[in-house]
This record gives C-alpha cells, structure tokens and sequence, in this order.
C-alpha cells in the first residue's frame, strides 16, 4: 500500500494540503493550561501564610527548595500526569493530521494506532520532559527566595516578591508550558507516523502569522526562514531540531514554538539531491 500511495501522490505532482494553526490547536493548550492552573488554586496562599508565619528565609539553598517543594509537590505528580495525558491525546491527532494528510489526496487508508511499544516510548518521553519541567519551576521560586534573603529582605517584602513569583508562574508560565507541550506532542505523533508509513521527507510549515519568530530583532531564532524548509524523515532540520518543539535543540527555537511539520512527496521530475532543500 506504501508504494501505492507513494506512487500516486509522485504522479500528481502534489503536495498535501496543510492548514494554518486551527482553533482545535488552541483550544487544546487552552485545555491543558487551565486544569494547569486549578492545581495551583490554594498553593498561593497556604504557601505565603506559612512563610509569612515562618517570620524568616531559609538560610541555605537546601532548606529553601525543601520548604518550596513542600507546597509545590504536586508538580511532579498531579501536573505531570495531566500534561502526559494531554500530550498522549496529541500524539494521537498527530498521527490522525499525518493520516489525513494522505488522505487529502483522495486515497482511502486504513488508520492505525501506535503500537504499544512506541507508545510507551512516547509517554515517557513526555514524563521526563514533565519532570524536569517541575525541577526547573520549584528552582526558581526557591532562587525567588534565595534573593530576597541576599537583598536582606523583611518578610513582608519578601513575601510580596514570593507572591508576585508565583502570579507570574500561573499567568504566565503555565500557558508558555501548555502550548510548548501541546504542539511538541502533535509534531512527535507526526514524526512517528511518517516513520511508520517510511515516508522519505518531511517540510517544516510556519504558523504564517504576526508571531513567528524572526521578526523582530531581539528574536534569538529565525523561523520565517525555514518555512518550507525539506528534511529527510529521518533528519534534523537547518535548526538543529527533528520536528517543531524538539527539545534536544536549543530552547530558542522549540519554547512556545507554533510550527509544524509535514510530509513532503517531491513533484513530477523534482530531484533532491542534498538537503536541506527548498523549492
């Protein structure tokens, strides 16, 4: 069937159609970012009322990540559950948009899931990015503290700032980590399904807006460029990342990353000869 498909999308000269950044997409991160933010609901203030009745700042880095951790425990559990069950839904409207990809060519294929395998890769794939994800956030509230106590801070001051930490984290932050979290589960669930299907090359799509990246100078990453940029499946593109949001890369170019990719099936006596290619 590979070959059929191959074939007739060879013939035509086609590429499948792909759509910018949808509504599902953003209802998706919106999702995740507010069962995100109903974990956090209490934290805030039992967390400040004990530090304001504490009366001091953890004198050392260890007493202070402990006395955090305490409050922010839920990071490692509750939150990394909610975001690998998120993610594993994405993965699976990765593999479905990779489908239909194909299927937009007018050929009828039969959908499979994952197998049970690369399932469990993905999920712990997804697990240890959660993880270290509430490492980094329980670190920085703790250095939130760290610093207030090198100012030489009082406590109601340094309670403020520990406030003002916190708000920014559940505005903020939590809505840079769905999105990232989100895209980054669709675009693997892409990449994996064209491994299975061993389709030959892949296109990096931006999201054709105001937003992408590389528009503004202070911009460390540059993804207008790369838009239509062509790949072997199995191959990094110009940026050092294997699909939009891949985290082995430098974090400028996959945090809060809206790109995706696609398959890419060369036109009617179109040769690739190296890549990265460009039309």
């Amino acid at each position: 069937m590979l070959e059929e498909v191959t074939s007739f999308l060879c013939s035509c000269g086609t590429l499948p159609a792909m759509k910018g950044v949808d509504d599902d997409l953003d209802d998706a991160e919106q999702a995740l970012y507010r069962k995100l933010n109903r974990l956090f609901v209490g934290v805030e203030n039992r967390l400040i009322s004990r530090f304001i009745s504490m009366g001091y700042i953890p004198t050392d880095a260890e007493r202070r990540t402990l006395f955090v951790t305490e409050y922010l425990s839920f990071l490692y559990d509750d939150a990394s559950e909610t975001i690998v069950a998120d993610a594993m839904s994405q993965y699976h409207i990765g593999r479905l948009i990779a489908f239909e990809a194909l299927a937009d060519q007018g050929l009828n294929l039969s959908f499979t899931e994952f197998d049970p395998w690369t399932r469990d890769l993905l999920r712990e794939k997804v697990y240890t990015f959660s993880q270290d994800t509430a490492r980094r956030i329980i670190g920085d509230v703790a250095n939130n503290l760290a610093q207030s106590y090198e100012q030489g801070l009082g406590i109601d001051d340094a309670a403020q700032q520990l406030r003002q930490e916190i708000r920014s984290l559940r505005k903020h932050r939590l809505q840079l980590i769905a999105r990232t979290e989100i895209n980054s589960a669709q675009n693997e669930g892409v990449q994996q399904t064209l491994n299975d299907l061993n389709v030959n090359y892949k296109q990096w799509i931006t999201a054709r807006d105001r937003r992408v990246r590389g528009r503004e100078p202070q911009d460390k990453s540059n993804h207008i460029k790369m838009h239509g940029e062509i790949v072997k499946v199995d191959e990094a593109f110009s940026n050092g990342l294997r699909t939009p949001g891949d985290r082995s890369g430098p974090i400028a170019e996959w945090i809060n990353c809206r790109c995706r990719i696609r398959p890419y099936f060369p036109r009617r006596g179109e040769m690739i000869t190296s890549t990265p290619y460009r039309k």
